[in-house]
């Protein structure tokens, strides 16, 4: 089964969530400047064209938040003891935002 562009990008999103060094490099770049993430996603053997990172960023937040929408008691109830799967998509989804936004241009 062949990935699409998306899930690439999700697999980005993944890796810099769980990657200090290169959530700090992220960090250090300014919105709107697709060139300089294209290059640090490259890097990282993740390959766009700058329509695919733009179009994929914009993809990646409408899934996350049609899929995630708002936590249920039980989520909740996860995050609030310390449950690994609900930090994680927790995460995720904030770097889903915090990306999108930097290719964007959007100050965070």
């Amino acid at each position: 089964m062949t990935m699409t562009t998306t899930d690439r990008y999700l697999k980005f999103v993944e890796k810099v969530t769980m990657d200090a060094e290169l959530e700090q490099k992220l960090s250090a770049i300014e919105p709107g400047s697709s060139a300089q993430i294209l290059e640090l996603a490259a890097a990282n053997g993740f390959i766009f064209t700058p329509e695919e990172l733009q179009q994929s960023s914009h993809e990646a937040k409408i899934m996350v938040h049609q899929d995630y929408g708002e936590l249920s008691e039980e989520e909740l109830e996860l995050v609030a003891g310390g449950g690994i799967a609900s930090w994680v998509l927790h995460k995720v989804r904030q770097a889903v935002d915090w990306i999108d936004n930097k290719v964007n241009g959007k100050p965070k």
